[in-house]
């Protein structure tokens, strides 16, 4: 699940997060030029100058008013951490394997070091002087005192000699021009402005192209100074094959720009702009790489392969013109049983363009375009091979939902079953996930003809950690926005693991929110649920509500506490709705709330403790900002004391029959006068606490919800609140009334 608007996933945003507050010092949700400065110095060990803090600042600071908000660092580091266009397909792409989510929140950090780090004055020209005097061992990134951002550029000298090269060639670069006249010379010109564009290859991200920005930008200016785009074209098209490949070539570097980190949104090399691509199209290259996928050369079908899904990428006016070109045809008679590997990874990454994965979601291209897609997209999804399944998988993904093609759902299930390779489980996780969002049928399909649920507890159990996070992103869609199937995830063994994972930490804050919708369920399985130990364990796992955060003390050298508001949150919900629970159970029983006896000691004391980190030893700054976030939900404070009083009510009629009530009773009263007593009023006791809250049990079919309202709540408000949850359904309402009486509404709120 990826934060809405910002292309980033939730765990990035999160860390990010914490960064800016960590930032923003004073706390006034904004970070100023001071504090920027300070923290800095901080992660970079060196203070910045005053023209290299204001160079950060023109990036950041979008309405130049001197204050980063979080929306302006939010958006910059969006586009820092974009995933940089390349020519996709290679034969050896680029992997990232995290073992945790440790390492994947350091990850984080270090990007937003980096994203500091950029704007350095001459550090690439200090770092290769370094070289050449022989002050960095290459062989060993540790003994060197440069940043990680450069460390991968100097791992290799080959791409120092190669800058070397690019800068003494582009010294030349008339006489290369000139060359283009010379029919003896014209093979050599063409390699060699082939050879010169490969610097966005070779600085193979947008973040290295920074440090290296002028030398790229420079190929690309002299290249449109010199109008060489008919000279290209005309060389793609002539009949000598080594002329043809280097000419495409070009053109698959040319069309999408520089792609250079940070580059303001108003210049022509952004890619927002579409300079390059526009420039391209009008000397008609979509026509050219079209006629090129019949060439007999596999390497020349390969880049014009590549250069479609240049074009395409990014910008649905682009896609769409390329789709209205007649490409898709000549495009899919290159997918049979022959068609190379390689070629066939570079054909299924232009598929996916072309079925909108680069485009934004209310941007995707019109069935009508993309409806042949289907069937050659399927046949690709039973290739057994890394690149091509995790970049199919997302195509299927935007193209699949309202089609019940069951024959797809079947084999997504099956490379969970088959495939070990995590990026591929993670990539069908993420197109399952995506399905059941959108597409109810799909989703009973995937339940109850594919088997999915035993595949997603295969993964829970054996797994590594990466995986089991996306799997309960798909539990956590289907169970938050598709409630009906939370009895058919009851009767797995499913939520027995969840409640382990809450003592994981990668999995720990998925798992509880999970749960807090998984406890709305029917008190029979509740029931079991209590018997093994949920209560206990939800209550031992608000201990990680404080904690110390060591990447972010490696990072800032912040040493002081983190807070994990919507992790508790969650916690004391799935808590209350326990108890919540437990009151139907009583309707049906006249027996007390068996829920709330099983709060004893232990659980009653990590609530206090809960209690003790929000009231005495506070991070002021944080709790006011998540408070901020939800401004009408009520207080961590408010949501502990909710199940205290519900609890003590039980707990008051016990004691003479159950001694161990009475001690429970004495720690709820006794957390009662520290944090809930107000002095100007006179004490009462917790369970005399007036409930301004009444409990409505809400039935859709198997799906049963107990919801807490306020008893001051409108029949207008209910139907509107009921309404916007399930839509207007056949609803049964029960509930009682100021009076006692109870209250059944059986028809719902038909309209």
């Amino acid at each position: 699940m990826e934060a809405e608007g910002s292309g980033l996933n939730p765990l990035q945003v999160a860390e990010l997060k914490k960064a800016f507050s960590i930032c923003d010092k004073d706390g006034n949700g904004f970070i100023d030029g001071h504090e920027l400065r300070d923290v800095i110095t901080l992660i970079t060990e060196e203070s910045p100058s005053d023209s290299e803090l204001q160079k950060i600042m023109i990036t950041l600071d979008k309405d130049k008013n001197g204050k980063i908000t979080w929306d302006e660092f939010i958006t910059s580091m969006s586009a820092w951490f974009a995933e940089e266009f390349k020519a996709q397909g290679d034969d050896t792409p680029r992997k990232r394997k995290l073992e945790s989510s440790v390492q994947d929140r350091q990850d984080v950090h270090k990007k937003v070091k980096n994203f500091f780090q950029q704007f350095k004055e001459g550090t690439h020209e200090r770092v290769r002087k370094m070289i050449q005097h022989g002050n960095v061992n290459l062989d060993d990134a540790r003994n060197s005192d440069l940043d990680s951002l450069y460390r991968e550029t100097l791992s290799s000298e080959a791409k120092l000699r190669f800058l070397e090269e690019h800068r003494r060639t582009m010294l030349n670069w008339d006489h290369i021009v000139t060359s283009f006249n010379d029919p003896f010379k014209h093979y050599e010109a063409v390699q060699c402005i082939a050879r010169l564009f490969s610097i966005v290859e070779v600085f193979n991200s947008p973040q290295e192209r920074r440090t290296v920005s002028e030398d790229v930008a420079r190929v690309f200016e002299a290249f449109v100074r010199s109008n060489l785009m008919p000279f290209i074209i005309r060389a793609a098209e002539s009949q000598e094959t080594l002329i043809q490949f280097e000419a495409l070539r070009i053109l698959v570097y040319f069309i999408p720009g520089p792609r250079i980190a940070s580059t303001p949104e108003d210049s022509l090399l952004h890619p927002n702009q579409m300079f390059f691509k526009k420039l391209a199209t009008q000397h008609g290259v979509i026509a050219l790489f079209i006629s090129r996928l019949a060439s007999p050369t596999l390497e020349i079908r390969e880049q014009a392969v590549l250069g479609l899904g240049a074009v395409a990428s990014y910008n649905p006016d682009a896609r769409d013109f390329v789709l209205r070109s007649g490409v898709l045809n000549p495009l899919l008679h290159l997918i049979n049983t022959q068609t190379p590997l390689p070629l066939l990874r570079k054909i299924a990454w232009t598929l996916s363009v072309l079925c909108g994965v680069t485009h934004p979601l209310n941007q995707l291209p019109s069935w009508a375009f993309i409806s042949p897609l289907l069937q050659p997209v399927t046949n690709i999804l039973f290739v057994n091979d890394e690149a091509i399944l995790t970049t199919i998988c997302p195509a299927l993904s935007l193209i699949l939902p309202g089609l019940p093609e069951i024959v797809i759902l079947r084999r997504l299930v099956d490379i969970l079953r088959e495939v070990s390779l995590p990026s591929v489980q993670k990539a069908a996780l993420k197109t399952l996930t995506n399905i059941i969002r959108f597409d109810n049928n799909q989703m009973f399909l995937l339940l109850n003809q594919c088997q999915l649920l035993p595949q997603i507890e295969m993964i829970l159990t054996s797994a590594e950690n990466s995986v089991k996070i996306e799997a309960c992103e798909f539990i956590l869609v289907l169970v938050g926005l598709k409630g009906e199937v939370i009895p058919v995830i009851s009767t797995s063994h499913i939520v027995t693991l969840l409640v382990g994972f809450l003592g994981i930490d990668s999995l720990r804050p998925r798992a509880a929110k999970i749960l807090k919708y998984i406890t709305r369920t029917s008190p029979p399985f509740i029931k079991v649920l209590v018997s093994q130990g949920l209560i206990t364990s939800l209550a031992n796992s608000l201990t990680h509500f404080k904690s110390y955060d060591r990447v972010l003390s490696t990072m800032y050298k912040y040493s002081g506490p983190v807070f994990n508001f919507e992790f508790a949150r969650d916690v004391l919900i799935a808590l209350d709705n326990i108890l919540n629970v437990g009151e139907v159970e009583v309707e049906a029983t006249r027996q007390p709330n068996q829920f709330a006896l099983a709060f004893d000691l232990e659980v009653i004391d990590k609530l206090g403790a809960l209690l003790a980190a929000i009231k005495e030893n506070p991070d002021k700054d944080a709790i006011s900002a998540w408070r901020q976030s939800r401004p009408d939900d009520s207080s961590l404070e408010d949501k502990v004391k909710s199940i205290l009083v519900k609890v003590s009510r039980v707990l008051h009629h016990q004691m003479a029959a159950n001694p161990a009530s009475k001690h429970v009773m004495s720690m709820i009263e006794t957390l009662a006068k520290k944090y809930y007593t107000e002095p100007t009023k006179p004490e009462q006791p917790i369970h005399q606490v007036e409930n301004t809250a009444m409990l409505v049990k809400a039935i859709l079919g198997e799906d049963i919800r107990v919801v807490s309202l306020p008893k001051t709540i409108t029949q207008p408000e209910m139907k509107s609140g009921f309404e916007a949850k399930f839509g207007k359904s056949p609803l049964i309402l029960q509930y009682e009334d100021e009076e006692g009486d109870k209250v059944i509404m059986r028809r719902g709120f038909r309209s």
